[in-house]
C-alpha cells in the first residue's frame, strides 16, 4: 500500500514519463527492474523477499494471441492481457468483435468476474 500511495502521489505531481502511458510511468518508477531476477513461485509456499520481474505469461499482449489465433505462450488464471494499438480496436467496443475475436473472450471473463 505504501508503494501504491507513492505511485499515485508521483502521478499527481507530474512525474517525468517518457511515453506518457502506463508502461513509461512504471519503467520510470522502477528503473532497476530489468536487473531483477524473474519471479518463480517457491514450491513449498514460502514467502519471497525483494523485488522480482514477472515472466512472460503473467502480463500478455493480445498480439501474442493473434499471431496464431491461440495462446502459444503459457497464460494462467492470474494473467493480465493488454490490448495495445488503435483505440477503436479495444475489446470493450462492440464493433471490434468481428475483427478481434479475443474481445468475445474478454466479455465472457468480464461477465464471470464483475457481472
Amino acid at each position: 500500500m505504501v508503494v501504491f500511495k507513492d505511485m499515485v502521489h508521483e502521478l499527481q505531481n507530474g512525474r517525468e514519463n517518457p511515453d506518457g502511458a502506463d508502461q513509461g510511468f512504471i519503467a520510470s518508477y522502477f528503473p532497476e527492474l530489468l536487473d531483477k531476477p524473474l519471479f518463480h513461485p517457491p514450491p513449498n509456499g514460502t514467502k519471497l523477499d525483494g523485488t522480482y520481474r514477472l515472466p512472460l505469461g503473467y502480463q500478455m499482449d493480445a498480439s501474442y494471441y493473434y499471431l496464431k489465433l491461440r495462446w502459444s505462450i503459457p497464460c494462467g488464471p492470474n494473467s493480465v492481457i493488454t490490448f495495445p494499438g488503435a483505440p477503436w480496436l479495444k475489446p470493450w467496443y462492440w464493433w471490434a468483435w468481428p475483427v478481434l475475436p479475443l474481445g468475445l473472450q474478454w466479455h465472457e471473463k468480464r461477465l464471470q468476474t464483475i457481472g
